[in-house]
């Protein structure tokens, strides 16, 4: 939750939060009423199996994550609001060049610019 408060934007930074705890919590309870049928000897019995079930859900989320989690190293709220005004694609974030001013750190210029 840390990290949808940092990379959002400013003006949705209350709505992105309100929806990522209310799906924490919806995720959170239902995964907490189903692991203990999965491990249940009456119910799913699985045993040592279940790490097969949080390996795939980790897979998952890593490939979620690599591709929607925009590289913010080094950049200011402004830069961060400028980029996702323009629509730039999380993967590019990191490939983007973003000038400032020292005083305002408003954003003058995006340029994408290729990796060496």
């Amino acid at each position: 939750m840390a990290i949808s408060g940092e990379v959002s934007e400013l003006r949705l930074r209350s709505k992105t939060q309100s929806v990522g705890f209310f799906f924490n919590y919806c995720f959170s309870t239902i995964w907490n009423v189903v692991v203990p049928y999965m491990f249940n000897v009456d119910e799913g019995n699985l045993g040592g199996k279940i790490g097969f079930i949080y390996f795939a859900t980790c897979a998952i989320a890593v490939v979620v994550l690599y591709f929607e989690m925009p590289e913010t190293k080094d950049m200011t709220y402004e830069q961060l609001d400028h980029l996702f005004e323009r629509k730039v694609p999380a993967r590019k974030f990191r490939k983007v060049f973003a000038e400032s001013t020292d005083a305002s750190a408003v954003i003058l210029d995006v340029k994408l610019v290729d990796e060496e």
